[in-house]
C-alpha cells in the first residue's frame, strides 16, 4: 500500500511538472513570436518603437498639414 501512495505522489508531481513546463513553454513561445513580429512591423512602419501616443499625434497633424496638439495649446 505504501509503495502505490509513493508511486501516485510521483506521478502527480511529475503531472504537475509537466503542466508548468507546457505553460511556460506556451508562454515563452508566444513572447518570441510576439516580439518578432513587432519588430518586423517596426521596420516597416514610421508608428512604432518607443513612440507614445502625443508623438503619433503630433506626426500624423504634421503629415496632414493641420496643426499638431502642441502647436494648438502653444
Amino acid at each position: 500500500m505504501e509503495e502505490q501512495a509513493a508511486w501516485k505522489l510521483l506521478k502527480t508531481v511529475l503531472g504537475v511538472a509537466a503542466f508548468i513546463a507546457f505553460g511556460v513553454g506556451v508562454w515563452g513561445g508566444w513572447t518570441v513570436a510576439k516580439t518578432y513580429f513587432d519588430t518586423k512591423d517596426a521596420a516597416h512602419s514610421r508608428y512604432t518603437g518607443l513612440a507614445t501616443i502625443s508623438q503619433k499625434i503630433t506626426m500624423n497633424a504634421a503629415n496632414a498639414g493641420t496643426p499638431s496638439v502642441t502647436q494648438i495649446l502653444k
